[in-house]
């Protein structure tokens, strides 16, 4: 067992850029596909990930500051700081069980497969953690390391299903084919956006609201270039943050570099993957009878389309305010909340009419929803991640609390206040 366990930390302590063409390489060799063949995928699929890698961490790296000038200028205080997904990470890896996550989520997707419950196989290995996320009060609340991750099974089991019925979706608005986003943070958005885009299709006068950047461009040319509404939104965002005419415009040009680079380094990674799923797809309908099998990745490939760049520009202001309006919030939004490309990525397709998805109005609206839901949660587990971070050997100065939006979704919020029934 203990030299099982120094696998799985080994193979955990990888780089994504590294772990997940590894994946590729022996699943394009199990599955038939030429040496030479398998070895040039799976460069081209790291290469892909370094490349949305550098440009995510530029894009952070100009709107971290952003939300950063926009709060200080305020002059507003808060007591508990939202982090981002990193801290978190760490922090997961310290728990004694996180090794045995890996070896689970393994044997639950060859078992779903097997059994034809899914359609989907996951290589977003190095982000298998956050199935841990939701359970997480379980294990913090009773240290009942059992139901965490039997909890945990479920969480994975309900991400891969959503995922093959999503997948659709996703591979029609974006031309992902053979794609699906099984990431645990994202499936159960999936179901606010899902069900709150039918509620918008049923609210009389909202549901004639539709506003595309995929097609804006046509009509309102320059003026609907999502490039050029990146490079606008961040320029007076950097304006009204008091950063300077400088600093202003290279926030608007670093939003605009993302939604020209990040489209081609994901078609380096679709093209990489391309020979791996053909082969894949027909040894799962000939061994397994499952057809239209998708490679799982993270959502991040979807984080720097241009239509997904302007609308996560827009939605930067709306979050931020969402602290001056929100009765009670002790958070400000940050870390995790204000790296909304991918959030907007993640809820274009599925936002709209059956005809004509990715309506940005409605994706604004619902990721606000979203947001609100996660930041109350955030602030509710505040406590117990704070022991969590110190626990972990975080620094956390006296009197203030850490959190991440991330552990505030609605899965979290369920089974902290069911747990606390039963303690």
């Amino acid at each position: 067992m203990s030299y099982i366990s120094a696998i799985f930390a080994w193979l955990s302590g990888l780089s994504g850029m590294v772990l997940v063409p590894f994946i590729i390489l022996i699943l394009a060799l199990c599955f038939g596909v030429k040496p030479s063949t398998a070895v040039r995928s799976a460069l081209m699929v790291g290469a892909g990930i370094l490349a949305i890698s550098t440009v995510s961490s530029m894009m952070i790296e100009y709107i971290s500051p952003l939300g950063n000038a926009l709060i200080e200028n305020t002059g507003i205080k808060n007591d508990i700081l939202d982090l981002s997904v990193a801290p978190v990470f760490g922090a997961v890896m310290q728990l004694p069980f996180f090794v045995f996550l890996y070896p689970i989520g393994l044997l639950i997707n060859f078992a779903m497969l097997k059994l034809k419950w899914t359609k989907t196989i996951n290589v977003d290995f190095l982000n298998l953690f956050a199935i841990i996320l939701p359970a997480l009060p379980i294990y913090l609340l009773t240290g009942n390391v059992i139901m965490t991750l039997v909890v945990s099974v479920l969480v994975y089991m309900f991400s891969l299903k959503m995922a093959d019925w999503v997948a659709p979706m996703y591979q029609k608005y974006f031309d992902l084919e053979g794609v699906s986003i099984p990431h645990a943070f994202d499936t159960f958005n999936y179901v606010i956006y899902l069900a709150g885009n039918w509620v918008l299709d049923h609210i009389p006068g909202i549901n004639k609201i539709n506003f595309s950047f995929k097609d804006s461009h046509a009509k309102l040319g320059i003026w609907g270039d999502a490039s050029f509404l990146s490079f606008l939104v961040g320029t007076v965002l950097g304006l009204v943050a008091q950063m300077g005419f400088n600093g202003a415009l290279s926030i608007g040009v670093a939003l605009a570099c993302v939604s020209f680079i990040f489209p081609k380094a994901v078609g380096i990674i679709m093209e990489g993957l391309s020979p791996v799923s053909e082969k894949m797809r027909d040894t799962m309908q000939k061994r397994f009878n499952i057809e239209g099998a998708n490679i799982g990745m993270d959502s991040a490939i979807l984080a720097g389309y241009p239509e997904a760049v302007a609308t996560g520009a827009f939605a930067i202001p709306i979050v931020l305010l969402l602290y001056f309006f929100l009765p009670g919030m002790r958070i400000i939004p940050s870390g995790e909340s204000l790296v909304l490309a991918a959030t907007m990525g993640v809820a274009l397709p599925l936002c709209g009419s059956r005809e004509h998805k990715g309506n940005a109005f409605r994706a604004l609206v619902l990721v606000a929803v979203k947001t609100t839901i996660g930041l109350y949660g955030a602030m509710l587990i505040a406590p117990l991640a704070t022991e969590l971070a110190v626990a972990s050997g975080f620094a956390v100065e006296e009197g203030v609390l850490v959190t991440s939006s991330i552990l505030g979704a609605w899965p979290s919020i369920l089974v902290y206040y069911i747990t606390k029934l039963f303690v």
